[in-house]
């Protein structure tokens, strides 16, 4: 979930992907304000546009919340938001262990941390056991 300027973050979760779909079946959204066919192909994601009216619900309609960013100073100074808003209505993350999001996530207590470009293993934990994400979520 997020803005046009933050799509170009979700090309790491491309090959992690690939991986997790031999092993799991599972649906992905990306939520933004523009939709990037080219992207969503890779991803074999659907698409859903953004709008404020209907975040909260889009927000709790998912299993588990990403948030994929480079180690950039644009990124740095990111605050975390999306995280908080995940926590807030109770779902467990995955999120690149930069900036602020180190932070707010525990790992492996209220989410996950993926460092450099390894967001399969944390995916596949969360993937492979709804309990571990009822717990990280509340």
């Amino acid at each position: 979930m997020g803005t046009a300027t933050n799509l170009h973050h979700l090309n790491q979760l491309i090959l992690p992907f690939r991986q997790l779909r031999k092993k799991h079946r599972f649906d992905f959204v990306v939520c933004s304000d523009v939709k990037n066919e080219g992207l969503l192909n890779e991803l074999e994601a659907s698409f859903e546009r953004w709008s404020a009216e209907r975040e909260i619900q889009t927000l709790q309609s998912f299993d588990i919340g990403l948030m994929p960013l480079s180690n950039e100073d644009w990124c740095l100074g990111k605050c975390a938001f999306k995280l908080i808003q995940y926590l807030a209505v109770g779902i467990a993350t995955v999120s690149s262990a930069v900036g602020m999001n180190m932070d707010v996530v525990s790992d492996g207590d209220n989410g996950f941390l993926a460092y450099d470009e390894n967001w399969a293993e944390p995916l596949d934990q969360l993937l492979s056991d709804c309990e571990a994400r009822r717990r990280m979520g509340k």
